[in-house]
């Protein structure tokens, strides 16, 4: 197959991960000789290359032991001129057998968030639903505030504000006896995004958490239809 010269630069999304990859020393050689061939008239990848051999020159400079790190180490600018035109005809078929790589890793992940394979775009996509406010702060039968977002809305957006020295938190779903972990925002809530019918569950979902020494559960008692602002 005859390849044709093509000086089109890749799609942001796809030259990101080619440069985490060479930041990371997780290319070939081959591969790195590509990019390092490709990255020669683009002056924002030069400054990152630059940029993060900086931080490894500083870093070897530490009176620290570090692990050495395996793969092939990003070459310094001024180095990858002389590489350019023997990998400039060779990009073009790389970067499209990448392209197909990337592309089936993205649709595979897509897939797993949507296992009906809606074709619609906006099928995962949440915009504007009903948001419930748990304050733990105030006490635990403390009625949840209530923002009505789009009332057509398939999902709910659920806030917990809980102590700042929980830990071990957890999302209780009873009917599939599922526990999902969750993370303490630094403003104090965990966020959890449920489809609408999860509102009426019976038991109720629940997160748990430990703080002050002790085990503690907050249910989450939802009305039925989030539909207003509560006091």
């Amino acid at each position: 197959m005859t390849v044709t010269r093509n000086d089109t630069p890749l799609p942001n999304w796809l030259e990101t991960a080619w440069l985490e990859r060479y930041l990371d020393r997780r290319l070939s050689v081959e591969e790195n000789e590509f990019f390092e061939a490709y990255m020669l008239d683009k002056p924002h990848l030069i400054a990152e290359i630059e940029a993060d051999t900086a931080v490894r020159d500083g870093l070897a400079r530490l009176p620290v032991a570090v692990a050495p790190v395996t793969g092939v180490p990003p070459a310094r600018p001024e180095a990858l001129a002389s590489r350019r035109q023997r990998w400039r005809r060779h990009w073009q078929p790389m970067a499209w057998a990448a392209s197909l790589a990337l592309a089936w890793a993205v649709g595979w992940t897509l897939a797993s968030l949507n296992p009906s394979n809606v074709i619609d775009p906006t099928a995962l996509v949440v915009t504007s639903p009903p948001r419930l406010v748990f304050d733990t702060m105030r006490g635990v039968e403390t009625p949840p505030l209530v923002h009505p977002g789009d009332p057509n809305s398939l999902h709910v957006l659920v806030e917990v504000g809980l102590p700042p020295d929980a830990q071990a938190i957890a999302l209780h779903l009873p009917d599939s006896a599922t526990v999902m972990p969750l993370v303490l925002s630094p403003d104090g809530f965990v966020t959890v995004l449920l489809p609408r019918h999860r509102l009426t569950a019976t038991p109720p979902l629940r997160i748990t958490y430990h703080s002050a020494g002790s085990d503690q559960q907050r249910l989450l008692l939802l009305p039925s239809k989030p539909s207003g602002d509560s006091p």
